[in-house]
């Protein structure tokens, strides 16, 4: 819904000239009056960042009531700290088993139960052996078990006494059991699509299995040698991690977001709510009453109070010198959360009762392409508020005279979208780099920068595509030239 507005400057679309502003708020003149803009505290705040690298592949994040946080990296194994003090978190040890090769011992999942700690490693390039090894904590966190299986990935694990429940993709659900001899497979549950992850409820003796494309699955346990699926749900989106709490399964699917299943007849699996995430819902932690998501750009935490209408409280989108969020994991206790972005682990404190604006824009540059002199180009940007007090954009701006906007200022109601077009009037054929400045009253994102571009140097859209060749695996050659004419398309990928 586009908000109406009132300009209060005039922005010359044909000059590009920008609206100047200061970092004082002022008001914001719209058609149904002067708005002016709020002072509000923020509902997520960002307590710190562990003192590590930043360099280590953060994904899986778990907390214990007593503070005590664990976390999978790729370069650094499985992190244990101490966040009792989540102001003041405090590494105590990594953990790595005695099955990881190479420089990076490969952690991609974590489960603990008491004092025991589980790390799993799915297997890659750089650790060829999938393991799944036990860590006791009481111990300085000496390795007591390893577990292999051919041709089998691990993925998400759930553990209940000396049980351990590991999701294996397409091989289903393991059923391990420690003991005084090492790791035993008791039992495998067949039938799943893509298990990923798994949260057990000892009491109905039933795993529940975020079963990626297939939905939520319910497995019996009860029989550790006999497994078996006896319940499923599909929804839209990929099922990548489950966390139970009574008689709900709040499940982290991907694309389609947070999905809250109740669970009350595992036979008779029934979706509750489906609530949208504008990123990739991966991994998500429910603590008294809220659910924490880890959704790929920030961090959302939601009351779920009420399973079937999940309420949005408020997001922190994770600030990255140089670069940009990934946030991959989340784990919670109280009203703390602790969010794994790729470069390092950060605390957050969530209060409830703090109602505010929040301003969200999905993008980060807008790259105009080629614009010759003398045409103009123009861009929307949407610019939504997804918090729960009216938001004032005070501020629009451009920092280069050859980018303008049609309106300085917007007020956007809770849930609802405004839309300013970002135009472009290059005076030449040299490369112009500017930004879009919002200024707002938003708590927690204040100052939005967009970069913007225009003219970057290169090949362009149309432009005769410049040779290529490369040498192929087999000691063959590869040339762009001997494709004339035809289609081709360049995938980028990574394969760690």
């Amino acid at each position: 819904m586009r908000a109406a507005v009132t300009w209060v400057c005039a922005v010359a679309a044909a000059g590009g000239a920008a609206c100047g502003s200061s970092r004082t708020p002022r008001d914001v003149l719209t058609d149904g009056g002067v708005v002016r803009p709020g002072d509000y505290a923020d509902p997520l705040v960002h307590l710190g960042r562990l003192d590590t690298s930043t360099f280590i592949e953060i994904g899986e994040v778990r907390a214990r009531d007593d503070g005590l946080v664990l976390f999978c990296t790729g370069v650094q194994g499985m992190n244990v700290v101490d966040a009792s003090d989540p102001g003041d978190m405090k590494l105590l040890r990594r953990l790595a088993s005695s099955r990881s090769s190479g420089q990076y011992p490969r952690c991609q999942h974590v489960a603990v139960d008491g004092d025991v700690a589980y790390m799993a490693s799915r297997g890659d390039e750089i650790q060829p052996t999938p393991f799944v090894a036990a860590f006791d904590l009481a111990r300085d966190g000496a390795e007591i078990a390893t577990f292999v299986r051919d041709a089998t990935t691990f993925e998400g694990m759930d553990a209940a006494g000396t049980m351990l429940y590991v999701a294996a993709h397409d091989k289903g659900l393991l059923v391990l059991e420690r003991t005084a001899t090492g790791l035993v497979e008791r039992g495998v549950a067949t039938g799943l699509t893509n298990a990923w992850g798994v949260d057990v409820d000892p009491a109905r003796q039933i795993a529940f299995v975020a079963d990626g494309a297939g939905g939520l699955a319910a497995v019996d346990v009860s029989s550790p040698a006999s497994p078996a699926v006896v319940g499923r749900v599909d929804f839209d989106g990929a099922a990548m991690m489950v966390q139970v709490v009574g008689d709900v399964a709040y499940v982290a699917a991907s694309q389609a977001g947070l999905v809250a299943v109740d669970i009350s007849d595992p036979r008779a699996l029934r979706v509750l709510s489906v609530t949208d995430t504008p990123g990739t819902a991966l991994e998500l932690a429910v603590s008294g009453g809220h659910a924490f998501v880890a959704d790929w750009n920030d961090v959302r935490a939601f009351d779920v109070s009420d399973p079937a209408h999940p309420a949005l409280l408020a997001t922190e989108r994770i600030d990255v010198s140089g670069g940009f969020p990934r946030v991959l994991g989340v784990g919670a206790y109280g009203d703390y959360a602790f969010a794994g972005e790729w470069t390092g682990l950060h605390a957050l404190q969530l209060f409830p009762d703090r109602v505010a604006p929040d301003l969200w824009v999905g993008e980060r540059e807008i790259d105009f392409g080629v614009v010759p002199v003398g045409d103009e180009d123009a861009v929307a940007v949407a610019i939504e508020n997804q918090g729960r007090a009216r938001l004032a954009v005070w501020s629009i701006e451009t920092t280069d005279r050859r980018f303008s906007v049609d309106r300085d200022q917007v007020v956007v109601e809770p849930g609802q979208v405004a839309v300013v077009e970002v135009r472009v009037r290059p005076d030449g054929d040299a490369e112009v780099r500017g930004q879009l400045k919002l200024l707002s009253d938003d708590p927690d994102d204040g100052e939005r920068t967009i970069d913007l571009r225009v003219n970057r140097p290169g090949v362009g859209v149309g432009d005769p595509a410049p040779e290529v060749a490369v040498q192929l695996l087999d000691g063959g050659q590869w040339r762009l030239s001997d494709h004339a004419g035809q289609v081709v398309l360049l995938a980028y990928f990574a394969t760690f």
